[in-house]
């Protein structure tokens, strides 16, 4: 009798959160996971069902000359964490596939008109088959890699990218580019007079 009781009220309550939401979440350290189902075996994360890894951007200003990792989508995302002191879940390694879009910003250090130097923040958006964070700095994008950079309140790209792979530092705000087989690497920057008229 005890284990119907237990069945019943382990079918009601997958029942209930099945009508609740389609979405689960899971957050660790600064970095959120949220997808149609989420399996966490051990120290390994892995979400199906439009996955969406967002990274909490700190509340201070960007420093000239770094890049932010705002969030990753993708097919199936797979993170693996590790335990760092006092046992929070730090993350290690991520790998997001099958039509991975990054959104990010960066902080470039120019002189406006006058001369003064100011930091100027863009967003970063880029499209690829698929992505590889690690140790939250270094981002591999594999496939097809298209990657556009837009000043705020401007609507053409400052530059654009198109490579078989890029690979991005965040830290250090540096970029490294591929080209596909047999096609070199192509970089694409716009002189910003497009923009006055």
């Amino acid at each position: 009798m005890r284990r119907v009781s237990a069945a019943l009220v382990l079918i009601t309550a997958l029942g209930l959160c099945a009508a609740l939401g389609r979405a689960a979440s899971y957050s660790f350290g600064k970095t959120t996971l949220s997808a149609g189902l989420i399996v966490i075996d051990n120290l390994t994360i892995t979400a199906t069902g439009s996955p969406k890894l967002v990274c909490v951007s700190p509340a201070r200003d960007m420093e000239a000359g770094t890049m932010r990792l705002d969030s990753i989508r993708a097919k199936s995302i797979r993170v693996d964490v590790i335990r760092g002191k006092g046992k929070d879940l730090i993350l290690k390694e991520a790998l997001a596939t099958g039509e991975v879009v990054i959104e990010a910003r960066r902080a470039d250090r120019q002189t406006d008109p006058s001369g003064r130097p100011v930091t100027v923040i863009s967003d970063v958006h880029a499209t690829a088959a698929s992505a590889k964070l690690q140790d939250q700095n270094t981002v591999l994008l594999t496939g097809s890699v298209v990657l556009t950079v837009t000043e705020r309140g401007k609507t053409e790209p400052v530059w654009a990218v198109q490579g078989q792979s890029v690979t991005y530092l965040l830290k250090e705000n540096r970029i490294e580019i591929k080209g596909q087989d047999g096609k070199p690497a192509e970089l694409t920057a716009t002189s910003g007079e497009e923009e006055k008229k």
